[in-house]
Order: structure tokens, then sequence, then C-alpha cells
């Protein structure tokens, strides 16, 4: 059996889709500086601060939805295997991880809101809620 060194064509267009997020985000935030100019580096990093915050919500988000995709497609995937004889460890991973997408942000969180004192605001500190 010959391996391949390339990579396979589900992790290309993985790769293109991170590389496509990251110029989004290059693009928002050098859009806000460039507006910025001509003030001061204080307003120039409240500025800053707040598309951080916009940058960490929509982070979330993305996160969650392909979370709920990604558990959904495994549940999928491992009924339609019961028709056949697949092997089930790629379905119950993908359920696994896509689950785990969504509940670690929550678990964060609830834990923060209740160790931490009554101002902790758990991922609202860096603009995820």
């Amino acid at each position: 059996m010959r391996i391949s060194k390339e990579p396979s064509h589900q992790m290309k267009s993985l790769m293109v889709g991170l590389a496509w997020v990251a110029l989004i985000v290059l693009c928002v935030v050098a859009d806000s500086a460039l507006a910025a100019s001509g003030k001061s580096a204080g307003e120039i990093g409240a500025q800053l601060s707040g598309q951080g915050k916009a940058v960490g919500k929509a982070v979330k988000i993305i996160i969650e939805v392909l979370g709920v995709g990604m558990a959904g497609f495994g549940l999928l995937k491992l009924i339609g295997s019961f028709k056949s004889h697949e092997p089930k460890g790629m379905p119950i991973a993908m359920f696994v991880v896509g689950a785990l997408m969504v509940a670690i942000p929550l678990m964060i969180n609830s834990a923060t809101k209740t160790v931490l004192d009554s101002d902790a605001d758990g991922l609202n500190d860096v603009g995820a809620n």
C-alpha cells in the first residue's frame, strides 16, 4: 500500500476555507484601522477593541453552527451505517466533536460565572456573547 504525502481533498478545502475566514477578518480589522487614521492611539485602540469583540462573537457563532452541523451529520452518518457494514468510529467521533464544539463555550460561561466573583462575565469579557 502506497501512502501519499499530499493532503487530501477535504484537508485542502478546509485550509482554503480557513484562509478565507482569515482574509475576511484581516479586511475588517484593516478597514477599521484605516478609517481610524488621524485619531489618537487611544481612540484607535478602542476602535480595534470593539472590532475584536465583534470578531469574538462571530467566531463563537461559527463554532456553534459548525458544531451543530457536524453533530447532525455524524448522527445521520451513524444511522446510515447501521444499514450497511461501514465502520462506525468516524460518525461517532464526528458526533462527539460536534457536541463538544457546542458545549465547551457554554461550560466556560457557566464555570466562570459560578466560580469567579459576581463581576465575571465569562466569554462576555472577550466579546463572545
